[in-house]
């Protein structure tokens, strides 16, 4: 048999973006852990954005290494 808990809508949802929020730090926790160890690594804004506007990323990476 299962059991059953029936809580106020509202209080539903605080505990719905409670736990988003939640998964949030968790990843952002992650990726930082992930920066410190050398397993991750940042792109420049820049080569992001011309990548993003359509640049290829090859002319992207050359213009950027020079």
């Amino acid at each position: 048999m299962s059991d059953m808990v029936t809580i106020p809508r509202d209080e539903y949802e605080r505990l719905r973006e409670a736990a988003e929020d939640l998964e949030d730090i968790l990843a952002y926790d992650r990726a930082k852990a992930d920066l410190a160890a050398g397993r991750a690594e940042l792109v420049p804004a820049e080569f992001a954005d011309r990548i993003i506007d359509g640049e290829s990323p090859c002319a992207s990476i050359v213009t950027c290494e020079d």
